[in-house]
């Protein structure tokens, strides 16, 4: 529509258009103030949030691969200890054995490890009894 049409329907349409034309108007130039300055802060601002969330996954991506290689590394230790302790113990009962000693070493249990993260603890599906005997009804 062109402004010149839009002027005649103004002028035709006596006050209520008139009044109307100027609440659109106002309505048009906040909404252009609005979309244009505030919309390109936001954008601008949403852009160096985006970069500093992007910064931040990358140094803890790579400090996450850091801990999993040394866990791992953590693990091969554990394992390669543990191998060399069971080495130790089959020698000294080969050793026990042949020399006739009496009484023969009794190994401590093998010390349980705390279970993985990933997997939740088991749930008990009944609850706890009271302590007391429930009364009869």
């Amino acid at each position: 529509m062109d402004v010149s049409q839009l002027i005649g329907l103004v002028t035709k349409g006596g006050p209520a258009a008139i009044i109307i034309a100027v609440f659109y108007g106002l309505a048009m130039l906040v909404r252009e103030v609005r979309g244009g300055k505030v919309g390109q802060q936001r954008e601008t601002d949403l852009a160096a949030k985006i970069a500093l969330l992007e910064t931040q996954v990358k140094t803890l991506t790579t400090s996450m691969e850091q801990m999993e290689n040394e866990l791992e590394r953590a693990l091969d230790l554990v394992h390669s200890m543990r191998y060399q302790r069971d080495q130790a113990r089959v020698r000294v009962e080969y050793l026990e054995l042949i020399g006739n000693v009496e009484p023969r070493t009794v190994w401590p249990p093998e010390p349980q490890s705390p279970p993985a993260l990933s997997t939740p603890a088991p749930a008990d599906p009944f609850p706890p009894l009271p302590d007391e005997p429930l009364p009869p009804t």
